[in-house]
């Protein structure tokens, strides 16, 4: 059996798609022990770019006070900004993506729990 019939075969059964692993998988078909070393690998891959003023995403150096370099933070921001915009022009939240309530303001661009979020940190700090 090749990498990619045993790959398909884990996904078909809802098992972790790690080698020699046959627990059940919870989130991207990876079980939670795995899981948990991919999110302790990718914590302490960042650390060490914060730590040699190195981005994130290649190389390069990152901007003082930033994860990323100047090419990366502006590709992000975009991306970032695209994401605002669509879930906009959908008619939902867009900080989160959920259904907006009309809270008789025009037309909101948030929902309540935003909303209450955003209350509070601006009045609150």
């Amino acid at each position: 059996m090749t990498r990619k019939e045993r790959k398909e075969l884990h996904i078909m059964y809802g098992l972790c798609i790690r080698k020699d692993c046959y627990n059940l998988s919870k989130k991207r078909n990876i079980c939670e022990s795995h899981l948990e070393i991919t999110y302790q690998q990718m914590k302490n891959y960042r650390q060490k770019c914060k730590d040699n003023n190195k981005c994130q995403r290649c190389t390069e150096p990152s901007i003082p006070g930033y994860p990323h370099c100047e090419f990366h933070r502006i590709k992000i921001n975009e991306i970032t900004l695209e994401i605002k915009r669509k879930r906009i022009r959908e008619g939902k939240c867009r900080s989160c993506g959920g259904p907006v309530h009309d809270m008789g303001k025009g037309k909101p661009a948030v929902c309540i729990w935003c909303a209450d979020k955003n209350y509070e940190r601006s009045t609150f700090y």
